[in-house]
């Protein structure tokens, strides 16, 4: 893993634990004793009260600059720096600007060879502390680095969260999969033949888009365009074909569940849409050398972007319950939701779920992939009394959410949109629900929304 992506996730993986501010310092002494220091992480306490000890492969120090700056940096590497702006409170660091920022609960203990820092973060359900020692911060070996690179703002206000390296990627792709333009692609046993018009990869919504333009005879050309995150890529094999085809095709495939969007688009009708959970990819199989060049830039995009994606929502996607059951009553309907998966990548939060409904007007089963888009969310509500557990409800613009819904093949297919969706995210506590509105409430607004406010039922 990047070493600078490990240092932020050290951070931003702190759990919950309560803790109170040391009462033996003012806050002006607190901010005197960090910043006249840096401080190397020692050890960390994960579930089950089980102490970790930082290893000299694992060495990560916090700088806090007088100048408002603060800096995490692994001292066994040269990677670059990011620094961000920081606030100390009473109470807490508040370590950047973003409304999904950490805000770390601390505590400053002075022992006989100097100062103990422990922080937590109560954004992440569990039970994590981290420990740092104070060290001399004019020691060469924990001094802050002068010479590295350093990466000034990492356009961190963008919901967009495609890595920096993904378009050189995607680019040696499409340098492949463009040899077979103009060529002929067989289907199955090579009864039906196509002519490929087009074929292109782009950085998408969900991650990166590939669009297929073929021709049939004297037929209008007909589009193929797949949307999907690369990180869920599970393997990437070869598909069966006529020995006599110049064009092969690629399988992707993907984790569990269906978190392909596929839009098939034909001229003169209407557009269909549906989620699936594979890619076909045609390429040039002439160069026997292409299979394994396209696998290796696959493999490689996928550690991309399961190591350096940000999504700004990522914060809020971790509040959710996978596997949890929602109990949600309203005039004459009593819904069971069951979430089962879950995209929420750049200002729109895809849910897939199972949902049992049963109503005076006729019941509902089935699994379903609902989409909301922030900016679409017209208000929020939360009715304790009619919640188990309490979960905010999302209601939608007159167009409603689109929503597909599972066939007998497992491909999710578009049906009727719907007004309303649960956020899937157990709003009992108060803190919780405290911290959720407020990611949600300025995610939306950022996104291009309303202004949300929640009105309880």
């Amino acid at each position: 893993m990047n070493p600078i992506r490990l240092c932020f996730l050290i951070l931003l993986s702190l759990g919950m634990y309560t803790t109170s501010f040391s009462q033996q310092f003012s806050l002006e002494q607190t901010k005197e004793i960090l910043m006249s220091h840096n401080w190397l992480m020692t050890s960390y306490t994960t579930g089950y009260d089980v102490k970790n000890y930082a290893t000299d492969e694992q060495k990560i120090v916090i700088n806090f600059g007088k100048n408002g700056v603060m800096n995490v940096f692994d001292i066994t590497s040269n990677s670059p720096l990011e620094p961000r702006d920081y606030v100390v409170t009473v109470d807490k660091i508040k370590y950047g600007q973003l409304v999904e920022d950490p805000k770390l609960d601390y505590t400053i203990e002075k022992g006989y060879d100097g100062y103990t820092l422990s922080l937590t973060n109560p954004d992440i359900n569990s039970s994590n502390i981290f420990t740092y020692k104070s060290v001399d911060a004019s020691n060469g070996q924990y001094k802050l680095p002068t010479n590295r690179s350093i990466i000034v703002g990492a356009n961190r206000e963008s919901y967009d969260g495609t890595p920096g390296d993904a378009p050189v990627i995607i680019s040696k792709i499409n340098n492949i999969i463009k040899q077979a333009i103009g060529n002929i692609r067989f289907y199955e046993e090579g009864d039906t033949k196509y002519i490929i018009e087009d074929t292109y990869f782009t950085t998408g919504d969900i991650g990166v888009n590939l669009v297929v333009t073929l021709k049939e005879g004297n037929e209008a050309p007909k589009s193929y365009k797949y949307e999907f995150d690369p990180k869920n890529i599970e393997e990437v094999t070869l598909v069966d074909m006529p020995q006599m085809s110049p064009v092969g095709i690629l399988k992707i495939e993907f984790l569990e569940y269906d978190n392909v969007y596929q839009e098939v688009i034909k001229k003169k009708e209407n557009l269909y849409a549906f989620y699936t959970n594979e890619v076909y990819l045609s390429y040039l199989k002439v160069d026997p050398k292409n299979y394994g060049r396209l696998k290796d830039l696959f493999m490689e995009l996928k550690d991309l972007y399961k190591d350096k994606q940000i999504q700004r929502l990522s914060l809020l996607e971790n509040f959710t319950d996978l596997g949890m059951e929602y109990w949600i009553s309203g005039t004459g309907i009593s819904q069971t939701f069951e979430l089962n998966n879950i995209q929420f990548t750049s200002c729109t939060m895809r849910f897939q779920y199972d949902l049992v409904a049963i109503g005076t007007s006729g019941d509902t089963t089935g699994s379903f992939v609902t989409e909301v888009p922030l900016k679409d969310i017209s208000s929020i509500s939360l009715d304790k009394s009619k919640s188990r557990p309490n979960t905010i409800l999302l209601h939608a613009t007159k167009d409603g959410f689109r929503t597909f819904k599972e066939d007998d093949e497992g491909d999710f297919n578009l049906k009727a949109p719907v007004s309303q969706l649960p956020l899937f995210i157990d709003v009992s506590n108060s803190k919780t629900l405290e911290r959720v509105l407020e990611l949600l409430k300025t995610h939306c607004k950022e996104c291009g929304g309303t202004n949300l406010k929640l009105k309880n039922l």
